[in-house]
């Protein structure tokens, strides 16, 4: 498993840097596991390969299981953006 984790690509946006384009958006705050994943399901079933989701959230799991989601789904994790509680992340489906 740890083999797969180094295969992820992610790059740190910091605070205040312009995020790169994406094609749909959600919000998981407030919400704890396992919605945060059961949402970005629902989501990414209707998109395209290629498409970039952005996702934000606070649980505090919410970054290491979508991680782990991603690898288990092949999908890609462009970016990670922090502020404050909440973690946003750029996805490629």
């Amino acid at each position: 498993m740890l083999n797969l984790r180094r295969r992820i690509h992610k790059k740190i946006i910091s605070k205040g840097s312009l995020m790169p384009e994406f094609d749909k958006s959600i919000s998981v705050v407030g919400t704890c596991c396992p919605m945060p994943l059961v949402k970005v399901t629902e989501a990414v079933t209707n998109m395209q390969p290629g498409q970039v989701l952005k996702v934000t959230g606070d649980d505090p799991l919410f970054e290491s299981g979508l991680q782990d989601f991603c690898i288990a789904r092949g999908f890609q994790v462009l970016g990670v953006s922090v502020e404050g509680k909440a973690t946003t992340m750029l996805i490629q489906v």
